[in-house]
């Protein structure tokens, strides 16, 4: 046979049975091949998907329900029946063999199969993998279990490994442990459907079938067993991919009368869903992606292109359809606890698809929809598409190409093309995207399970949406999953939009601040529009009331985006005075509570979500804890914007003033030096005591950290200073919970002995006058002269925790402590 004359997708239809009953082969799984894999405790939702697709076909009781190639060559000995030796299919085929074993035990039927499977005492489905897993499927054959025993709710597996024939030994062999887990599935699933084995083994008209390719026969060498095409060139995984689609798009609308009306050459076909998906797929959407991958400079990644658009499509339907399990969204999402699951694989198969429950009629009616939506944007919609800010359509598609989507664009993504796959008009969908957009910015997506609500939320909205700003305004918009003030937000702001184009203006245009991004309730609360809303529901108020609220509305808006300039400006400047946090700081203390005692500035854009002015500034959800406090530490914000001296068109000059009203409170520190802000890299501060103890930390957690009152002393009156006679002054950041941060004076020697000062404090200021140079630290240490210049200043010994000699003094007259010291240790140091 010539290769080209090969018509590979017409393999041999056969039933697991069949291969024994009437084409008389053994099957012998090669020693090439890996351990049986369905049963392993990792594969849980694989081994469940599939035996519930098993069980689904024989419930149907429907002919030929086909899994898809097995691929294999036929060896024939000279004595003996000939061997199918399986280079794809092992798993399947391991599974039906237990199926059938299983079924043919609960049904009474052993005997029956034994006359097919035993050759003798040995099985004719066997491993050549080990000698164990043979044996093993020996004995499974061979001997008899008394099934009985399982009516009494025990483990199909404790029976098996209770047996007198059961070897210890074979416990180590991953192949049979995971042939015991998958019986205890199968005993799970099927145990009071003993029916099921008389249309398992039928062979006129069987329900479970596969289409068998005997690569032998074809002359191919095993590593080329993979699917041909009719010119005999291997074909490529999408090719082999699509095949197996286009069939089961044939079985799933083979009774749906549903037609596509395909062009060609002018020509109007009307054709079934497989038809037109065949077609289209080859021809139409082929051209589409082939020029979009040549455009984008990768000629020939196509294919790979169209498997991830569809692995998109696919995932989508599956997030919003009924019942969807969280491991199955999961892997078709290739989230990071999937990549870590051993037996992880980024590409999915038809069979992984199959499996997962996701080849729905719903789900193909959209894919080939959306397929015909890439096509139609370019030409129908230019005038309609929404704005770069709320959906950046070349840039998701780029990433739906790559399978590289964020969870928020591929729920933009979606609702984009749920807009133009409905065929409505396009005039509101800019609209639909913005509010699509403000939702998804302003709320979150931690995993599967949220993103699908938000995926439901969608499909909720989508009826509404060619007119969504009626919809919001008229409160019947009732969605839980996305963040609960953002979906208030919207409803108030659709009420203010269709008031008119003067409202309209002003809302667009501070939604795109890229501070806000789409979240400006703090706007609707300071200036009394979300009041009115929540009173009444709606925002139908007076003309006089209307001219308030706008005015009011434009002169927070005003002062906000005076801001907003301040913070996206300065963070790309490392001269920052802080000069926001100080002033808010003079109204109260604003700064959002963390755990361990920790409370956070909210200069720093390391975390933006939790820590941040967009942050404070988002009004509370449902879901927010201390709703009070944050909306008391927002009114602070509100305080500064009151403050007569504050004026938009000069920001800082306005703060400076403001910070010039200290508080009496540790505020004061803050406020009055903005070294103490900066220290703290990511915002944080730890608070004891009620304020009594302040640490500044260096990052996110008590590592390295800074003490609030002799970093504050050696930032305003030591740092860059000389304090004779020691050569330096710096300051010394300490680890951890019992960590004692310092100022470290530096470089005195006398007597060939080094002296140093450390400032620190706990509970009070202590100064710690002592030897540094490793010298045993007693009184006897120490030359007489510093003993007596020490002595007459009060100093104590010995400090029992931190050697040599220290002193207690209060945080107002420390500095001139240390002055007077050094003053008088000035006077010896020429000595040496």
């Amino acid at each position: 046979m010539q290769l080209n004359e090969i018509k590979i997708n017409e393999g041999k239809r056969l039933s697991f049975f069949q291969l024994f009953a009437t084409e008389q082969l053994n099957v012998e799984i090669p020693i090439i091949q890996r351990d049986y894999a369905q049963g392993r405790k990792s594969a849980h939702e694989v081994r469940t998907q599939f035996l519930k697709t098993l069980h689904g076909y024989l419930e149907e009781n429907i002919p030929n329900r086909d899994l898809d190639f097995v691929y294999g060559s036929i060896t024939r000995p000279a004595k003996g029946n000939p061997s199918l030796i399986p280079l794809d299919g092992q798993q399947r085929l391991t599974t039906l063999f237990l199926l059938h074993w299983y079924l043919g035990n609960l049904s009474g039927n052993i005997r029956l199969l034994r006359d097919r499977l035993l050759d003798g005492r040995r099985s004719r489905f066997t491993y050549e993998t080990r000698a164990s897993a043979r044996e093993f499927c020996d004995a499974l054959l061979i001997n008899d279990i008394d099934f009985s025993l399982l009516k009494e709710g025990r483990r199909l597996s404790a029976t098996i490994m209770n047996a007198g024939w059961y070897f210890q030994s074979w416990e180590y062999d991953p192949t049979i442990r995971s042939m015991i887990t998958m019986l205890d599935a199968i005993h799970e699933m099927f145990d009071d459907k003993e029916a099921f084995f008389d249309r398992l083994i039928q062979t006129a008209s069987p329900v479970i079938t596969f289409q068998f390719l005997d690569i032998g026969e074809l002359h191919l060498t095993d590593d080329l067993y993979i699917k041909m095409n009719s010119r005999g060139k291997e074909l490529t995984p999408f090719e082999n991919f699509k095949a197996k689609l286009e069939k089961e798009i044939d079985d799933l609308f083979a009774n749906d009368d549903q037609r596509w009306e395909f062009v060609s050459g002018g020509k109007k076909s009307q054709l079934s869903a497989h038809e037109y998906f065949a077609h289209s797929i080859d021809t139409k959407w082929l051209d589409f992606f082939w020029s979009r991958s040549l455009n984008d400079g990768k000629p020939g990644f196509s294919d790979e292109h169209m498997m991830n658009f569809i692995r998109v499509i696919l995932t989508n339907e599956y997030a919003c359809g009924a019942g969807f399990e969280d491991r199955n969204l999961k892997i078709l999402l290739d989230t990071q606890d999937i990549r870590n699951d051993p037996e992880y694989s980024k590409n999915l198969s038809f069979f992984i698809y199959k499996t997962l429950g996701v080849l729905k009629p719903r789900a193909i009616t959209s894919l080939i929809s959306s397929f015909d939506c890439l096509l139609k944007i370019p030409t129908v919609l230019p005038a309609h598409m929404p704005e770069e800010f709320h959906y950046a359509h070349q840039d998701i598609l780029k990433k739906a190409f790559l399978h590289d989507l964020r969870n928020f664009d591929r729920i933009r993504f979606h609702a984009f093309l749920k807009y133009i796959t409905a065929n409505i008009a396009t005039d509101g969908l800019s609209e639909w995207m913005r509010v699509v957009y403000n939702l998804t910015e302003n709320s979150d997506f931690d995993d599967a399970r949220t993103l699908a609500n938000a995926m439901r939320e969608v499909e909720k909205l989508a009826p509404h949406m060619q007119n969504i700003l009626q919809h919001l305004a008229s409160g019947e918009a009732e969605l839980g999953s996305f963040y609960s003030q953002q979906i208030e937000e919207e409803k108030i702001k659709a009420c203010l939009i269709l008031k008119g184009p003067r409202w309209s203006e002003h809302i667009l245009s501070i939604e795109k601040n890229p501070f806000v991004r789409g979240q400006i309730g703090f706007l609707l609360e300071f200036s009394g529009i979300l009041d009115y809303y929540v009173t009444n529901r709606h925002c139908n108020w007076t003309p006089e009331e209307d001219e308030a609220f706008y005015d009011t509305f434009r002169c927070y808006m005003r002062k906000s985006l005076s801001l907003f300039d301040y913070l996206n400006n300065r963070n790309a400047s490392e001269d920052d005075n802080y000069l926001w946090e100080r002033s808010v700081l003079t109204k109260g203390d604003y700064l959002i509570d963390a755990t361990y005692w920790r409370k956070n500035f909210l200069h720093s854009s390391n975390n933006m979500r939790d820590y941040s002015w967009k942050r404070l500034l988002r009004l509370n959800g449902r879901s927010d804890a201390g709703n009070d406090l944050l909306l008391k530490r927002r009114k602070l914000v509100k305080d500064v914007f009151d403050d007569a001296r504050y004026d938009p068109e000069n920001f800082q000059a306005s703060c400076i003033k403001i910070i010039s009203d200290v508080p009496n409170d540790w505020r004061a520190y803050f406020v009055t030096n903005a070294k103490l802000i900066k220290v703290c890299k990511q915002g944080f501060i730890r608070v004891e005591n009620n304020y009594e103890k302040i640490r500044l930390l260096n990052n996110s957690k008590l590592t390295y950290h800074y003490e609030l009152l002799t970093y504050h002393l050696f930032t305003e009156k030591m740092e860059g200073r000389h304090f004779g006679p020691f050569d330096s002054v710096h300051y010394e950041e300490d680890y951890g919970d019992t960590g004692v941060p310092r100022i470290a004076l530096r470089g005195l020697n006398y007597g060939n002995k080094a002296y140093g000062i450390n400032i620190f404090n706990k509970d009070r200021i202590f100064i710690n006058f002592k030897l540094i140079n490793g010298i045993g630290d007693d009184i006897s240490s120490y030359d007489d002269v510093i003993l007596d210049i020490l002595e007459k200043a009060d100093f104590n010994y010995p400090d029992d925790e931190h050697g040599g000699y220290s002193k207690a003094k209060s945080f107002d007259s420390i500095f001139e402590e240390i002055e007077m010291l050094c003053t008088h240790l000035h006077t010896i140091h020429s000595v040496t």
